[in-house]
């Protein structure tokens, strides 16, 4: 193994800062001809057994690329051969480094040497660690993350600072790095540091990278599709939507046309006296397929259209328009950017935040305004947390506008109560007293030990005289933490299908309930459905009913609410997937219960409810999510919140804390109305690991 640290001379250092260089404006030229590394340096650099190489690119200061190789023993040469060409292409934060860039590229080449595993136990682990010699790699399950010695002193880190930051990179938990289960390691690691535009490159690829910097032209980026390929796939889609909206199935494939990657793609539903429908995806790297995206997408916005009694004459009539969107080019923060040579007469302008990203196509504007307009939108207070691209944009209609969020500014601060007096009572002193019924004979907070052991319930949502003593039975067998998601179906008519309640605080009798707006937005931020709205909130009965119940076992309670519309399984599989990412980024105290809100079968008779919400309580209690599902579609069981039950059983399987599904009880309102021949079913339900 790799010990000890590779010596090199200053001039073998200079040599292979060179040589690193070189590979990387190859790869990103396409210039062929360049010889390989190791026989830039020889083989007595090239040669030196090292546990690896990273190099990192930087433009302005901040971080363009930063890609490499562990592989003990590996030779120098092959590890940064290996990182240069990555760095240059793959990185999957960043677009891929252009020939207009290169000459203004600063870059560091790291050689690494030395990796050892901690061996301690938990805190004890810090110890070990001192800032500015060492690297960290953490590994826990499928999850791993490595930071480069230089980050610690770059960003002014402690070693606590350090080791939360590494599990972040990892996707885990910020107190990752003291559990034993995890494997913790160090290395050491040395840099050679400069500018790209100081080596000395052979003509050809000196001529390309003044070109390119003088004329902003990329290089290697691939073409994206003309205007006439573009109008062609709108068409198509278009057609495609008839045939969807019909029950019909679309072709999937088109060989005569356009299907390269692309960054972006959006579609835009116009259809007369109803709001604009849109639908969308865009990233900052060209990995997306494009036919493939656009028929996920028609399917998506047929959907929508069909979730809001859109006729099919209502198509026929419509207007459906196509942008695509390619060539990313990243121009600095929203703080401090180069948009001189942007040319929006065909080029899209984006910003993203940890808050949400918007795009906007408007060649009327000049860069300034489209980007200060960009600022507004996602009322952004710290500018400086705004990166911003531009696309090259090919587009059936004039001006773009999409985004991943609403405009946040229109949003009220509270959601007033609008069911007090009708599904609980109005009277704070009624609801406490009502509350004391309810959960008499519970265990308390005190009382329920296995914090951690449920992280997801199911609870009714009806008046609390039908479901009110299940519901609180329910959320009493488990540990209340302080942040709380409640999943429920989309009663009320709005525009989006999935939606995040956009509040600071949720309006009732007894005192207010927090919300927590900084978790809601990196909901929005991780899971590409979600998106915030006030609209479908406003009526919502199925989570204010049980807000009350949530500040009573927890008075400092912060709850984030999401109202869900239908959805096949593979776009809930796709939803649960990065919500998992997203939870188990969080620290282990700072982890959200999951309670989702739904009542079982509808206005059936009694006899019949029972059997059929028997059939969906078993399909839970197997812990399969698509089996829920498929057992509610397939019976014909009107669960109203047969996708919000999937989607966080999905979530919770896939961060394998979904192993055991135990039913606290079922009822119907007959037991209350008496009425047994047009009943609703309620069940309560916790799921563990």
């Amino acid at each position: 193994m790799s010990r000890h640290q590779p010596i090199l001379s200053s001039s073998q250092e200079a040599m292979l800062f060179a040589a690193v260089g070189r590979c990387v404006a190859a790869t990103v030229t396409a210039i062929r001809g360049v010889p390989s590394i190791a026989k830039q340096v020889g083989n007595e650099v090239a040669g030196i057994p090292v546990l690896g190489a990273f190099v990192s690119l930087k433009k302005d200061g901040r971080l363009r690329s930063c890609m490499g190789v562990l592989r003990d023993p590996m030779p120098l040469g092959d590890a940064v051969e290996s990182a240069a060409v990555r760095s240059a292409k793959d990185d999957p934060r960043f677009p891929p480094i252009t020939t207009a860039e290169l000459s203004e590229l600063d870059m560091e080449v790291w050689v690494l040497w030395g990796l050892e595993p901690l061996m301690e136990s938990g805190r004890e682990r810090a110890n070990r660690i001192k800032i500015g010699r060492h690297g960290l790699q953490i590994i826990h399950g499928a999850n791993r993350g490595l930071l480069l010695p230089g980050v610690a002193i770059e960003h002014g880190m402690d070693v606590e600072q350090f080791l939360e930051a590494v599990c972040q990179k990892a996707g885990l938990p910020k107190d990752t790095w003291y559990n034993d289960n995890a494997t913790l390691m160090i290395f050491e690691g040395r840099a050679v540091a400069g500018r790209i535009g100081d080596i000395n490159f052979d003509k050809t690829t000196a001529m390309e990278m003044r070109i390119a910097g003088r004329y902003q032209w990329k290089g290697t980026t691939t073409d994206g599709p003309t205007q006439i390929d573009v109008e062609k796939l709108r068409e198509v889609c278009s057609e495609n939507l008839r045939i969807v909206r019909a029950g019909g199935k679309p072709d999937r494939f088109y060989p005569a046309l356009y299907d390269g990657k692309v960054s972006g793609v959006s579609i835009a539903l116009n259809i007369p006296n109803r709001p604009l429908m849109l639908c969308s995806k865009v990233t900052i790297r060209p990995d997306i397929q494009l036919q493939p995206a656009l028929m996920e997408m028609v399917q998506l916005i047929a959907r929508q259209a069909e979730n809001e009694g859109v006729t099919s004459l209502e198509i026929q009539d419509s207007r459906l328009d196509l942008s695509v969107y390619w060539g990313p080019e990243i121009h600095g923060n929203a703080e401090n950017c180069d948009l001189s040579r942007v040319n929006l007469l065909h080029r899209s302008l984006m910003l993203t935040s940890p808050v949400g990203w918007v795009l906007q196509y408007q060649p009327d504007y000049s860069p300034k305004q489209l980007l200060d307009d960009c600022v507004a939108y996602l009322h952004l207070d710290d500018t400086g947390s705004g990166e911003v691209v531009s696309m090259e944009t090919t587009s059936t209609t004039d001006t773009i506008l999409v985004t991943n969020m609403s405009r946040r500014e229109i949003f009220p601060a509270s959601r007033p109560s609008v069911l007090a007096g009708t599904f609980y009572p109005a009277d704070a002193t009624d609801i406490e007293t009502a509350l004391d019924e309810m959960f008499r004979g519970q265990p308390t907070q005190a009382e329920v030990r296995e914090s951690g052991k449920y992280g997801a319930v199911l609870v009714p949502h009806a008046g609390w005289i039908y479901s009110g003593k299940l519901a609180a039975e329910t959320l009493a067998q488990v540990r209340i933490p302080q942040h709380v998601i409640v999943f429920c179906p989309k009663h009320r008519h709005s525009k989006l299908d999935w939606a995040v309640a956009p509040y600071q605080f949720w309006e009732l009798p007894t005192g207010n309930v927090a919300s927590d707006l900084t978790l809601a937005s990196k909901l929005v931020t991780a899971v590409d459905r979600l998106l915030f709205d006030a609209t479908p909130h406003r009526d919502e009965h199925a989570i204010e009913v049980l807000l009350p119940m949530l500040q009573r076992l927890r008075a400092d309670v912060k709850v984030v609410g999401i109202t869900m519309a239908t959805a096949a399984f593979p776009i809930i599989k796709t939803a649960a997937e990065q919500m998992a990412r997203f939870i188990e980024s969080l620290p282990t105290n700072e982890q959200p219960l999951l309670v989702i809100s739904s009542d079982m079968n509808h206005f059936a008779s009694n006899d019949i409810t029972n059997v059929v919400d028997q059939i969906a309580i078993d399909a839970m209690l197997t812990c399969k999510p698509e089996q829920v599902l498929a057992a509610v579609n397939e019976n014909g069981i009107s669960m109203c919140g047969a996708v919000a039950v999937t989607f966080v059983l999905e979530t919770q399987r896939l961060r394998g804390k979904l192993k055991t599904a135990r039913l606290i009880g079922h009822t119907t309102s007959a037991k209350r109305s008496g009425d047994y021949s047009r009943v609703v079913g309620y069940a309560g339900m916790v799921f563990g690991g």
